[in-house]
């Protein structure tokens, strides 16, 4: 700092002046940096979604297909059938299970 007369006190060097500045403008592109890595990732992780919820229409698409010129009672007649099966296909793999402990015990004897 050099000595100044009726302005002001001190003087800052041109060397103190350009490490202020520089100092100062570092922090703002540090800022910068920040949110433009922010961004970035907000724009990749848009992208993915987007694909997402391509990928998902598609998907939903496909399981409404066998629904369609169905009446709500028709689709809810297929549903019960759909649901009967299912308990039937639990069923049998219950037993084959149990069948196959069983055999299992046997062998071990």
């Amino acid at each position: 700092m050099l000595e100044k007369g009726w302005i002001s006190k001190t003087v800052e060097s041109p060397e103190h002046v350009a490490q202020r500045v520089t100092q100062q403008v570092n922090e703002k592109f540090t800022e910068v940096a920040a949110k433009a890595s922010e961004f970035t990732q907000e724009r990749r992780r848009r992208q993915e979604l987007g694909i997402t919820l391509t990928q998902q229409q598609k998907r939903l698409q496909k399981l409404q297909e066998p629904f369609k010129g169905l009446s709500k009672e028709q689709v809810g007649e297929v549903i019960k059938v759909a649901t009967r099966f299912q308990r039937s296909n639990e069923l049998e793999k219950i037993q084959r299970r149990e069948q196959q402990k069983d055999r299992s015990k046997g062998m071990e004897r």
